[in-house]
């Protein structure tokens, strides 16, 4: 018996195509009705920068489309986002994402998807941290279905140097904080103390200036920046450095001389007169108070002043004097700011008969310390007589 073998050839033209059999073709043009052999279904990845504009695979790194970072402090973090889109007719598969080259340590990225869509898009990150000074460069290679694999993104950033300015309480250090400087570049910091204050210690990479001590303003000039820095200031009270000093004729703008910024205290009386340092008990003034009978409590309040250019301390008050227990005192503060005043008072509560007598001592931190307050009183008995007729 004869066999008949028929033979169906089928051309690629009508056969069910697979991209692995065209890998590297325009797909461009496919036609989805037709299926021609020359355009193929496939998924065609694009990176999008941060300015939406397209990254072409293994182009150069920019900086507007944010794959330059440009330059940055180092151990900071900057991160940029951008876009993997999928322009093509077929779900595109992303098999790994790696960094690679000489600084890859100091990128990271996250957030690919392990697919996209066709005629789709997803947001990732890309970061970097500088460990180092200088250039840093590394490459991000995605591997995934398409034509294009890996598709290669050239990310780039400079590590620069930064000096940490710190100031302590009472002046500034201008610029303050992390200060970046451009490699091998020249800045100045200028070191400044509060009005009644001066520099107590400079301090630049661990090494003491000397010559800023003292000062109330000094410049701290730095060259060829080409490391990670530090400056550290902190300030001392003048009267504690000057205590005596003269203060009525300081002069603020050239810090010079004997007159130094400080507290000036004065008591005023009752009726608002300086009582000075020292100076007797006088009725006028409330510090002298009179003839009073037996039985009765008078007080009189009085003003604390500070005139000075700082803030005043009152570390204490005490009653002293023969007579010391027949007067109290109360309302003193603990400190009162610069240009203000504060109210207290003396009272006399009578024990004896006769002149009694005592000195109110104000411990501050002015010039005049302690200040004195001489205090007077006359007791006497009050008698009562009956007449009977």
């Amino acid at each position: 018996m004869a066999v008949l073998l028929v033979v169906t050839a089928v051309t690629a033209a009508s056969a069910a195509p697979a991209n692995s059999l065209y890998h590297g073709e325009s797909y461009d043009g496919y036609d989805k009705t037709t299926m021609t052999s020359t355009n193929l279904p496939c998924s065609i990845i694009a990176v999008l920068g941060t300015n939406g504009v397209v990254i072409a695979d293994g182009e150069a790194a920019s900086a507007d489309k944010g794959a330059d970072f440009g330059l940055w402090v180092t151990n900071t973090v900057t991160t940029n986002w951008f876009c993997v889109t999928n322009s093509g007719s077929a779900d595109m598969t992303i098999s790994s994402v790696t960094m690679n080259g000489a600084s890859a340590a100091q990128f990271s990225i996250g957030g690919v998807p392990s697919s996209v869509a066709a005629g789709t898009a997803s947001n990732f990150w890309i970061a970097f941290a500088p460990s180092s000074i200088g250039v840093q460069t590394a490459v991000v290679s995605i591997a995934n279905s398409s034509p294009s694999t890996p598709y290669r993104v050239n990310v780039k950033g400079t590590g620069n140097p930064a000096i940490i300015a710190t100031a302590g309480a009472h002046g500034i250090i201008t610029p303050s904080g992390t200060v970046a400087v451009p490699y091998g570049g020249t800045t100045n910091f200028v070191v400044s103390a509060d009005y009644g204050y001066w520099i107590s210690s400079l301090v630049t990479n661990g090494v003491t200036v000397s010559v800023a001590a003292g000062l109330q303003i000094y410049t701290s000039q730095w060259q060829n920046v080409t490391t990670l820095g530090s400056i550290t200031a902190t300030f001392t009270y003048v009267i504690n450095r000057f205590a005596g000093g003269e203060c009525d004729g300081y002069d603020k703008t050239t810090m010079t001389g004997t007159n130094l910024p400080c507290s000036i205290i004065a008591v005023l009386g009752t009726n608002g007169v300086a009582i000075a340092d020292g100076e007797a008990a006088s009725f006028d003034k409330g510090a002298d108070f009179g003839l009073w009978v037996t039985n009765t409590v008078t007080t009189n309040w009085f003003w604390v002043t500070n005139s000075g250019s700082s803030d005043m301390t009152i570390s204490s008050v005490t009653m002293n004097g023969a007579s010391a227990a027949q007067f109290s005192i109360g309302g003193v503060p603990t400190g009162i700011a610069a240009g203000t005043a504060s109210n207290f008072w003396i009272a006399f509560t009578p024990a004896s008969v006769g002149v009694q007598t005592a000195v109110v001592s104000i411990a501050n931190n002015s010039t005049s310390t302690p200040y004195r307050v001489n205090i007077k009183r006359i007791f006497f008995l009050y008698f009562c007589t009956l007449a009977f007729i």
